[in-house]
């Protein structure tokens, strides 16, 4: 399993869907996503910076949680790893 958390992202004015970019990734890597929740957010770096104003009018953001499992047909063998460094 493997659980990542992204936030959407913006140059300039161009909006980049990174849960969107992360799932596809994840799929051409056998990695089904299993769930994805997302949480809206009002408050963002990009919002405090006056730059940002000349091209954005809005600095909402919407942070994601996505959860990956890898896809059974992949017939790898699945290793868990704990680390016992400290």
């Amino acid at each position: 399993m493997c659980v990542l958390v992204v936030q959407d992202s913006y140059y300039k004015d161009l909006h980049n869907n990174l849960p969107v970019i992360l799932t596809e990734m994840g799929a051409a890597s056998e990695l089904e996503l299993e769930q994805r929740n997302d949480f809206p957010l009002s408050r963002t770096m990009a919002g405090i910076n006056p730059g940002a104003r000349d091209y954005r009018a809005s600095f909402n953001a919407t942070e994601s949680v996505l959860t990956f499992r890898r896809s059974d047909s992949s017939g790898a063998q699945q290793v868990d790893y704990i680390s016992d460094a400290v």
